[in-house]
Formats: C-alpha cells, structure tokens, sequence
C-alpha cells in the first residue's frame, strides 16, 4: 500500500475520532488496547509492516515449504 494512502487512512480515522478538533491523546496512545488505557484502534501503518514481515518470512523460507 502506498504511503501516501495509510496517511489517508489514518487522517480520516483521526478526523473522525476527534471532530476535526485538537486530539486529546497522542495518536500512539489511541491505537493502544482497552487495557492499557487505548481505544484500540488499529495502527494501519504497524499493520501493513507486520503484513510486510510475514510475506517475507514466507518468501525466505525452505524450498519445500515455499509458495511458487
């Protein structure tokens, strides 16, 4: 995905929890779980690397268990 889109994405998701008003938490503390004191949000930028990751473990791992 385009880095310009998970700006977007993200944008969008800040406006519409804030109103287009000044944030009342930091963005990294927003995407945080219920229980650590978030709203728990997905962190699309975070997604796509973990995303990124697993197609390179796929890509990297042995010949028989590798995707043609």
């Amino acid at each position: 995905m385009p880095k310009n889109i998970v700006q977007r994405i993200t944008r969008q998701m800040k406006s519409f929890i804030w109103e287009d008003k000044r944030p009342l938490m930091n963005w990294t503390d927003v995407t945080q779980p219920k229980e650590n004191g978030g709203l728990d949000l997905p962190d699309i930028e975070a997604r796509l690397e973990m995303i990124q990751v697993m197609w390179l473990k796929k890509y990297l791992a042995l010949l028989t268990e590798r995707p043609i």
